[in-house]
């Protein structure tokens, strides 16, 4: 009965999980329309159901149970809107087992899986990647589903393209709800103003006049990839989730400072995603420092 009346609690309507899948779901058709790249929604779908097949077997191979991987159907879609559409099918299964396996295996004594699954599988996938078959480390990893700036089906069909059907917006009144509803927005402030803080440093290094820097900053942080990026990626519940509120400002801090740090130079001569790398960096920092060994 307790397994039951958890999976209706999963499914209600209501259920913020449920409205991430929808959310993301609908984001990524329209993506794809936008772009007019039919085939790439294909992938997406596979993409979602290869990482959520994964889950559940491996689950099922370890627990001897099956449940509904929702929390693996919202990692899909983040790792389908992001991924390079022209990514070869060898790249698109690997990046997916590699959500699988941080999900299931990089707990490192924790109750939870520490990195988050979606960031984690585009990255070092994009490394091995690199590695293996002599590729930029920046040709997997492409945003290109909120890349795109107006909705030109909408914009056509009103005669206009207005705000009201631009990418920006979208993300910016949907991913407000998502943060509200899981309570993430001093994560999300504590992050926006330390890459804000930092950047000014860097702008006014690059003698950006003052008098422009209001604007620059607003394109920067109002960016689509950004904000797709602190409402969805950022909060994640789970990787997100620390006791105290302090803490979780701090993990935002943390991953902001990286990701302007990563922004600013390449290590070792290997260009990183910045956000994603200060992410990951910010989950096992965090998670390192806050975090309760399992027993």
């Amino acid at each position: 009965m307790n397994r039951v009346s958890g999976i209706f609690r999963i499914l209600r309507p209501g259920s913020i999980k449920i409205r991430m899948v929808g959310y993301l779901a609908v984001l990524y058709f329209a993506a794809s329309w936008a772009v007019g790249d039919w085939i790439s929604l294909a992938r997406g779908l596979g993409i979602v159901i290869l990482y959520a097949l994964g889950d559940v077997v491996w689950t099922f191979l370890r627990d001897r149970k099956i449940y509904i991987p929702i929390s693996s159907v919202i990692s899909g879609f983040i790792i389908a809107l992001l991924l390079n559409p022209r990514a070869p099918f060898i790249a698109v299964v690997g990046v997916a087992l590699l959500a699988v396996f941080c999900k299931q295996v990089l707990h490192f004594g924790y109750h939870r899986h520490v990195f988050n699954p979606a960031a984690f599988a585009l990255l070092s996938g994009s490394l091995l990647y690199s590695v293996f078959f002599s590729a930029p480390t920046s040709f997997l990893v492409s945003w290109w589903g909120v890349s795109w700036d107006v909705f030109a089906p909408l914009a056509r069909l009103f005669g206009s393209p207005s705000i009201f059907f631009t990418l920006s917006l979208w993300l910016a009144v949907s991913g407000g709800f998502i943060v509200t509803s899981i309570r993430r927005w001093h994560v999300v402030v504590a992050f926006l103003a330390t890459f804000a803080f930092l950047s000014t440093f860097s702008l006014v290094g690059a003698n950006v006049a003052l008098g422009d820097l209001p604007f620059v900053l607003k394109a920067l942080l109002g960016d689509s990839t950004m904000l797709f990026f602190v409402t969805v990626m950022l909060v994640e519940p789970i990787t997100s989730q620390f006791p105290k509120r302090w803490q979780r400002m701090a993990y935002g801090i943390a991953a902001a400072a990286v990701a302007w740090a990563l922004g600013q130079a390449t290590f070792w001569n290997i260009p990183v995603d910045s956000l994603m790398g200060g992410l990951l960096a910010a989950n096992f920092a965090a998670s390192l420092l806050f975090l309760k060994r399992a027993r």
